[in-house]
């Protein structure tokens, strides 16, 4: 195993990797970033494919599988998207704890735990037109709501993938929330929810960043092995 100690900003975090290919990739790729004068605490764990298994699996501290998907390159390049919600954003964005689906015409916001427990079935959504953002944090323009997900920022690490992560601003039509799908939580409790959840700007954008989002989004409840059947019903919306 071998442990890299990262520093972005004022953030510290270390990821782990079992391979000695992915391990120089990294340092080469994030040498910029490196750090060893701290003991950074433990961000991401990426165990390689071996023997007849060709699959990686990339984990975070609390143990939860983020990708688990055919190929070292398509694990590094989920652990670099990953990374790259380290990196403080542009002016006039904020950043918020919570996951992203994106498909052609919207993206849909899922708030912790779900897309968390249980594992997101990536082909499931494939099938309703979304896509999961590599990503535990997104971007949001402070004035339109808008969703915005900035490309890998290490151009190496962002070929090991077919596509990047990045994409054009796109409206945010729906936040998903755990909960009993009778009784979702109020808009303005939803507001102050994903506010609280803010990891970079001000209080005073990442308030206004949600409240644009929560005026217009629909707002959903489910359980947390529901997430497919409420994107269903956002789908739906579409052909309405």
């Amino acid at each position: 195993m071998t442990s890299l100690n990262l520093r972005f900003g004022t953030r510290e975090l270390s990821v782990v990797v079992d391979s000695r290919r992915a391990a120089k990739i990294l340092r080469r790729s994030l040498e910029a970033h490196t750090v060893t004068d701290v003991d950074a605490p433990l961000a991401f764990m990426l165990t390689a494919p071996t023997g007849f298994q060709r699959n990686h699996q990339l984990i975070d501290r609390a143990g939860i599988t983020l990708s688990n998907g055919r190929g070292l390159n398509t694990g590094l390049h989920a652990l670099a998207s990953h990374l790259a919600a380290a990196v403080e954003p542009s002016a006039g964005v904020v950043r918020v704890g919570a996951r992203a689906l994106v498909g052609d015409q919207d993206a849909v916001l899922c708030v912790a735990p779900l897309l968390h427990l249980p594992a997101p079935d990536r082909d499931a959504l494939a099938a309703l037109g979304y896509r999961l953002v590599d990503r535990l944090a997104v971007d949001l323009d402070i004035e339109t709501g808008n969703l915005i997900a900035p490309p890998i920022p290490w151009s190496a690490l962002r070929q090991m993938g077919n596509r990047d992560d990045g994409f054009e601003p796109i409206r945010v039509s729906a936040v998903l929330v755990a909960g009993t799908p009778a009784t979702p939580p109020s808009r303005a409790e939803m507001t102050a929810e994903l506010a609280s959840r803010l990891t970079f700007g001000s209080a005073h954008d990442g308030l206004a960043a949600v409240a644009t989002v929560m005026r217009s989004a629909k707002l959903l409840a489910t359980s947390l092995d529901g997430v497919i059947d409420a994107l269903a019903a956002v789908a739906a919306d579409h052909f309405e």
